[in-house]
């Protein structure tokens, strides 16, 4: 299921989802919309599959609507959106990898790193650090704790807060 017709269809399947976990009429409206807005922000996008949806494109739709609403609505809609995302990897419409590849982005713009910075601290060019922040490239253990190390963090901690937000919904 990858194209925006098929994102639709999923977004309904969601609707049925909160519905059967008896979800106020109000939160499967709520949450609705707040998937529908995103399809329609993703569709302006040209992203044309549920894979292809990256962090920069949900930040990106976050802050267009932080300008045309209010924090406390934004705030509403990011956590329907996590529980979407949660939903599409729990019925395996997105891999797991898609909130780790996320969140090796974040661990290196916490420690106010560029992609350059991290190749050159872990000997790689920094196509390396591009493609594996896009999933386009797994990196194995030696690699993983190399990057870990160039962005002030330890493996533990990366994996004790992916664990996290696999359970709170990514």
């Amino acid at each position: 299921m990858d194209s925006v017709g098929e994102l639709e269809r999923l977004a309904r399947s969601f609707a049925r989802h909160l519905e059967a976990e008896n979800k106020s009429p109000k939160t499967v409206e709520t949450y609705g919309e707040a998937v529908d807005q995103l399809i329609a922000y993703l569709a302006s996008e040209a992203v044309t599959r549920a894979s292809q949806v990256s962090t920069e494109q949900v930040e990106g739709f976050m802050v267009r609507l932080l300008e045309l609403r209010a924090p406390a609505t934004a705030n509403n809609r990011f956590r329907a959106l996590r529980q979407f995302f949660k939903w599409l990897v729990q019925e395996e419409y997105l891999p797991e990898t898609s909130l780790l590849k996320g969140r090796l982005r974040e661990i290196r713009d916490r420690a106010r790193l560029r992609q350059g910075d991290v190749a050159e601290a872990i000997g790689r060019l920094q196509s390396f650090v591009s493609e594996y922040e896009a999933g386009q490239r797994r990196l194995d253990l030696v690699e993983l704790r190399a990057v870990c190390i160039a962005c002030g963090t330890t493996v533990r901690r990366l994996v004790d807060d992916y664990e996290r937000r696999l359970k709170k919904g990514g």
